[in-house]
Protein backbone atom coordinates (compact mmCIF):
# COMPACT_ATOMS: atom_id res chain seq x y z
CA UNK A 1 0.00 0.00 0.00
CA UNK A 2 2.80 2.42 0.83
CA UNK A 3 4.44 1.86 -2.55
CA UNK A 4 1.15 2.46 -4.31
CA UNK A 5 0.50 5.67 -2.42
CA UNK A 6 4.01 7.02 -3.05
CA UNK A 7 3.84 6.04 -6.73
CA UNK A 8 0.54 7.91 -7.08
CA UNK A 9 2.00 10.96 -5.37
CA UNK A 10 4.97 10.91 -7.73
CA UNK A 11 2.77 10.50 -10.82
CA UNK A 12 0.53 13.38 -9.74
CA UNK A 13 3.58 15.50 -8.96
CA UNK A 14 4.96 14.97 -12.45
CA UNK A 15 1.57 15.70 -14.03
CA UNK A 16 1.19 18.92 -12.02
CA UNK A 17 4.73 19.96 -12.91
CA UNK A 18 4.06 19.42 -16.61
CA UNK A 19 0.78 21.36 -16.34
CA UNK A 20 2.59 24.29 -14.74
CA UNK A 21 5.26 24.21 -17.45
CA UNK A 22 2.60 24.37 -20.18
CA UNK A 23 0.80 27.22 -18.39
CA UNK A 24 4.11 29.08 -18.22
CA UNK A 25 4.56 28.74 -21.98
CA UNK A 26 6.70 25.62 -22.37
CA UNK A 27 4.57 23.82 -24.95
CA UNK A 28 6.85 20.80 -25.30
CA UNK A 29 5.17 19.39 -22.17
CA UNK A 30 1.70 19.70 -23.71
CA UNK A 31 2.25 16.64 -25.89
CA UNK A 32 3.10 14.61 -22.79
CA UNK A 33 -0.07 15.47 -20.88
CA UNK A 34 -2.51 15.68 -23.80
CA UNK A 35 -3.05 11.89 -23.91
CA UNK A 36 -4.02 11.94 -20.22
CA UNK A 37 -6.43 14.83 -20.75
CA UNK A 38 -7.85 13.21 -23.87
CA UNK A 39 -8.44 9.92 -22.06
CA UNK A 40 -10.16 11.83 -19.25
CA UNK A 41 -12.41 13.54 -21.79
CA UNK A 42 -13.20 10.26 -23.55
CA UNK A 43 -13.93 8.51 -20.26
CA UNK A 44 -16.23 11.36 -19.19
CA UNK A 45 -18.13 11.25 -22.50
CA UNK A 46 -18.36 7.46 -22.60
CA UNK A 47 -16.12 7.06 -25.65
CA UNK A 48 -13.80 4.99 -23.44
CA UNK A 49 -14.40 2.90 -20.36
CA UNK A 50 -12.38 2.23 -17.23
CA UNK A 51 -11.07 -0.83 -19.07
CA UNK A 52 -9.89 1.00 -22.19
CA UNK A 53 -8.14 4.08 -20.79
CA UNK A 54 -4.35 4.14 -20.54
CA UNK A 55 -3.29 1.88 -17.67
CA UNK A 56 -0.06 3.78 -16.93
CA UNK A 57 -2.04 6.94 -16.15
CA UNK A 58 -5.17 5.26 -14.84
CA UNK A 59 -5.07 6.92 -11.42
CA UNK A 60 -4.69 10.42 -12.83
CA UNK A 61 -7.33 9.93 -15.53
CA UNK A 62 -9.95 8.53 -13.17
CA UNK A 63 -9.15 11.17 -10.57
CA UNK A 64 -9.70 13.96 -13.11
CA UNK A 65 -13.03 12.54 -14.27
CA UNK A 66 -14.31 11.78 -10.79
CA UNK A 67 -13.30 15.26 -9.61
CA UNK A 68 -14.81 17.22 -12.48
CA UNK A 69 -16.78 15.03 -14.88
CA UNK A 70 -18.93 17.87 -16.23
CA UNK A 71 -15.86 19.88 -17.19
CA UNK A 72 -14.17 16.98 -18.96
CA UNK A 73 -17.37 16.12 -20.84
CA UNK A 74 -17.39 19.56 -22.46
CA UNK A 75 -13.63 20.04 -22.90
CA UNK A 76 -12.54 20.44 -26.52
CA UNK A 77 -9.38 18.33 -26.58
CA UNK A 78 -8.70 19.39 -30.16
CA UNK A 79 -8.15 22.98 -29.05
CA UNK A 80 -6.93 23.15 -25.45
CA UNK A 81 -5.96 26.66 -24.41
CA UNK A 82 -4.12 28.09 -21.42
CA UNK A 83 -7.30 28.59 -19.40
CA UNK A 84 -8.12 24.89 -19.85
CA UNK A 85 -4.75 23.88 -18.43
CA UNK A 86 -5.27 26.33 -15.57
CA UNK A 87 -8.70 24.84 -14.84
CA UNK A 88 -7.26 21.32 -14.82
CA UNK A 89 -4.53 22.46 -12.44
CA UNK A 90 -7.18 23.95 -10.13
CA UNK A 91 -9.10 20.66 -10.15
CA UNK A 92 -5.99 18.66 -9.35
CA UNK A 93 -4.73 21.06 -6.69
CA UNK A 94 -8.00 21.46 -4.81
CA UNK A 95 -9.20 17.87 -4.92
CA UNK A 96 -5.86 16.13 -4.53
CA UNK A 97 -5.36 17.49 -1.03
CA UNK A 98 -8.67 15.94 0.03
CA UNK A 99 -7.97 12.54 -1.51
CA UNK A 100 -4.31 12.10 -0.61
CA UNK A 101 -4.25 13.82 2.77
Amino acid sequence: MYHSHSYQDEAFGVFVSFLRNVINGDQKYAELILPIITDAHELATGEKTYFTINRDNYTIITFLVESSKDYFQTLNTGNIIKSDYQRILEVVSSQRELVFA
